[in-house]
């Protein structure tokens, strides 16, 4: 009966399969299909959407690293540089610079060491909820996990930052003093001579305006973080735009057909063949035939001969071509990163037949190769690669598959119940197309991108909110001085939350477009790697949403100190300045 399957393991991994491939071929004295475990196993593809939520999950925590670090080393510098308020007394007392910076950063290290002890705790309670995705599926040892080495460099790396921070902030303070100078800003020139309403003018100031010393306001980082809360918004909503195309979009994924009849050993009957192509319900009918092991360059290699019987059907071509003549030849992404060819490049198919490579393209899954796998050319080519009595003389080697596409107005139920019944008379396959297990795992990444633009929204709320916050209370002097020369409570609303909606307006001007184009490039690096067909994704509803939602979250974050500027009193604050 002879050999059905062999596994193997090669003494030096993969490295030299195609050599593999080749002395099998030789020794066998035939073509034979040689496939990788990881190919058979689909371990690639696995690794390939895994590595997707890895990227995610890179991207989280390098926008927490951001945000946090924005936030909590404006809270650390503020901290530092407020306990140098006795600075005059610690030097009056004999203090020197590096025992007036020791002073300084000390009390930063009991709230920085709770913080780290705090934070390797919630890692280790929330590991249980790690992995996610497709990763938890194949997860053998799902609980609680503490990495010491991570947590380790973590906690080190993050101790060093700490330090670093609040040492640079205590020496600068130290040795600059606290500067009072300010400088007027674009913005504030802008506001100006376009003659803005006073309430307007001031909001522009502030939005615009840092300040010096202890009237210095976060303005940057809230200008960065409504830009980089947008950009993530739109970047995520226009990811998962794609996903969701590609998972309800089967012809993404190379399926073009909707019904489809396999046999093997033996090809489908003509008899078969002629009854499905004369079927009314039908519209389009493709014989694909699947030879397992046709040498390539000496490489057995899983390949199509396909023409279509009746109607057209064009299969999905990534890049180039389909065939066309008996020269020309496409390979499958996979497949043709597997032979390092590409288009343009000669090949020697079969006996010696020297083909051009013109294409590649998705092709129709088997019991053996997936939608990413194989080779495609005509069907006189193929039959002139394998010979004419290669189909009897090994008919375990082929497989024939006959696509089929439904018409738009045809009664889908019926008409598979009759290719079905005429199926089962030769014992054939029948089923409705599906799509790839590679796609369907890549249709469950589509929750990801939700989660991450949930947290680029509150980042984007939280660097607009302090800086809003703060401007309140360190610019109470000015908003003081203004309120005493006229200035009214309505006013001083106006002023916060103007500038609230150009912290906005910023994010959603410079964001927006910038979100677009970043959603579209990882798009097409997730689509490329998947593979599907990249098709440019637009989520016109969430950019048009991101736009009133942007401004009406900023003024429900100027709600709050906008009411507090107009509590201010003139005369108690500049009694106390």
């Amino acid at each position: 009966m002879g050999v059905t399957n062999i596994f193997v393991r090669l003494r030096h991994g993969e490295t030299r399969f195609a050599q593999f491939q080749r002395d099998v071929q030789r020794i066998v004295g035939h073509p034979v299909n040689v496939a990788r475990g990881s190919e058979l196993l689909g371990l690639q593809k696995i690794d390939n959407i895994m590595g997707v939520e890895r990227d995610g999950l890179l991207l989280f925590a390098f926008a927490v690293v951001l945000g946090g670090g924005v936030l909590v080393g404006q809270a650390l510098v503020r901290a530092v540089t407020a306990s140098g308020a006795d600075l005059d007394t610690w030097r009056a007392m004999g203090a020197d610079r590096p025992l007036a910076v020791r002073g300084m950063v000390l009390p930063t290290l009991l709230t920085s060491a709770t913080a780290l002890v705090t934070a390797v705790a919630l890692a280790v309670a929330l590991s249980p909820r790690f992995p996610i995705g497709v990763a938890r599926r194949y997860d053998l040892d799902v609980g609680i996990h503490a990495d010491a080495l991570v947590l380790g460099v973590t906690v080190v790396l993050l101790a060093l930052a700490v330090l670093g921070i609040a040492t640079a902030a205590a020496w600068w303070r130290v040795t600059r003093g606290e500067p009072d100078r300010a400088v007027t800003s674009r913005t504030a020139r802008w506001a100006t001579n376009a003659g803005l309403a006073p309430s307007l003018l001031i909001g522009a100031r502030l939005a615009g305006e840092p300040g010096r010393g202890r009237r210095a306001v976060p303005v940057r980082s809230a200008l960065v973080g409504a830009v980089a809360g947008v950009l993530g918004v739109v970047a995520c909503f226009t990811f998962r735009a794609g996903i969701d195309d590609a998972a309800a979009n089967p012809r993404r994924s190379g399926v073009v057909w909707n019904y489809i009849v396999a046999a093997g050993p033996a090809p489908v009957a003509p008899s078969v063949r002629s009854a499905i192509a004369r079927d009314p319900a039908v519209s389009a009918d493709t014989r694909a035939l699947w030879a397992r092991a046709v040498p390539i360059d000496g490489v057995p290699t899983p390949t199509f001969g396909i023409e279509t019987r009746r109607g057209t059907m064009p299969l999905v071509v990534l890049s180039g071509h389909a065939p066309r003549t008996a020269s020309e030849i496409a390979f499958a992404p996979t497949t043709a990163a597997d032979h390092h060819v590409h288009i343009g490049d000669m090949v020697r198919v079969g006996s010696g037949q020297r083909m051009r490579v013109v294409g590649t393209a998705l092709l129709p899954g088997t019991s053996h190769t997936d939608y990413d796998e194989g080779a495609w050319i005509t069907m006189p080519a193929l039959r002139a690669a394998i010979g004419a009595d290669a189909i009897r003389q090994r008919p375990d080697d082929f497989e024939d598959y006959q696509l089929i596409r439904w018409r738009a107005d045809a009664d889908v139920a019926a008409a598979e119940r009759r290719v079905a019944r005429l199926a089962a008379t030769k014992d054939y396959f029948a089923l409705r197309s599906m799509l790839p297990t590679a796609v369907v795992d890549l249709g469950h990444l589509a929750t990801m991108p939700l989660v991450l633009a949930v947290f680029f929204g509150l980042l984007a709320c939280a660097t607009v909110a302090h800086a809003l916050v703060t401007t309140v209370r360190r610019r109470r002097y000015d908003l003081a001085v203004l309120r005493s020369v006229g200035f009214t409570r309505r006013q001083s609303r106006i002023a916060i939350a103007w500038q609230a909606t150009l912290l906005a307006v910023a994010g959603i001007v410079v964001g927006v477009p910038l979100g677009l184009i970043t959603g579209r490039v990882i798009w097409r690096l997730v689509a490329e790697d998947s593979p599907v067909a990249y098709v440019p994704p637009v989520e016109a509803i969430a950019v048009l949403v991101v736009v009133p939602v942007a401004l009406v979250v900023a003024q429900a974050l100027a709600a709050g100190p906008a009411h507090a500027a107009t509590r201010i009193r003139p005369a108690e604050t500049l009694r106390a300045e």
